[in-house]
């Protein structure tokens, strides 16, 4: 298997991903870090000064998650010669791996936690619409719900509204998680105040509020109390939550 592996990334380097060297030597520099071990991976991996050992790394941990998942499906690390011998079957692969990449940009997949965390100034729970969803792998994305042409700023209500008619809205469980987990927020959602209002509370007044995130200062920011009764601009998105497919 590593002498496999080393061929894989050497035919990687001579093609160009890293500047150009012969075939013989490639492979065997491969085959030295990957006599190494799991360790030689790591350290191609962290080893930023040298592009070789940098793309080499990426290279590997590439090409490993690919025979891992080859195994798992009763497969052999041999079978990945398939890829060189038949074009039909990597044009595929590739295809496969440029449309998952499409859909997922935009997307967030976790297990949605069942607690729902009651705010302290809270008196009753008025709504909680992503309850169905609890234990659940869901994918969440972002809904506008300004209209084209009309003013930047909406009321909370009409805010909510539209977005239901969109599909289902994430809440406070959501919200938790992305409070406790903010390294799963995608870098093009964090130009927006993200609004969770799956689930909606009452205060002694009556009043209705749902939470938000946003950023200041490259920080996170959390809203455990963001008034429906105030005004929702274009610089908002509603996070939306739906089953896992």
């Amino acid at each position: 298997m590593i002498k496999l592996r080393a061929q894989i990334c050497a035919r990687h380097l001579d093609f160009g991903v890293v500047p150009k060297t012969s075939k013989e030597k490639a492979q065997n520099f491969c085959l030295g870090v990957l006599n190494i071990g799991q360790k030689g991976e790591e350290v191609a991996v962290s080893d930023n000064k040298n592009p070789n050992i940098k793309a080499l790394g990426k290279l590997l941990r590439r090409e490993q998650i690919l025979c891992e998942a080859v195994r798992a499906n009763g497969g052999e690390d041999e079978d990945l010669d398939l890829i060189e011998k038949d074009a039909i079957l990597s044009h595929v692969i590739a295809s496969l791996i440029v449309k998952a990449s499409r859909e997922n940009k935009n997307i967030i997949r976790f297990l949605l936690p069942a607690i729902l965390i009651q705010p302290p100034w809270a008196t009753k729970l008025l709504e909680d619409t992503e309850s169905q969803f609890v234990w659940q792998e869901v994918i969440v994305d972002l809904v506008e719900f300004i209209e084209p042409g009309e003013a930047p700023h909406v009321d909370g209500i009409t805010m909510i509204s539209r977005s239901k008619k969109k599909g289902d809205l994430a809440g406070n469980r959501a919200f938790q998680f992305f409070s406790s987990n903010p390294q799963f927020i995608l870098k093009g959602w964090k130009k927006f105040d993200l609004i969770f209002p799956g689930t909606i509370w009452h205060n002694s007044k009556d009043d209705r509020y749902v939470q938000h995130l946003f950023w200041s200062g490259g920080q996170l920011n959390r809203d455990y109390s963001c008034s429906l009764d105030g005004s929702f601009s274009s610089d908002c998105r509603v996070v939306r939550i739906r089953k896992a497919d």
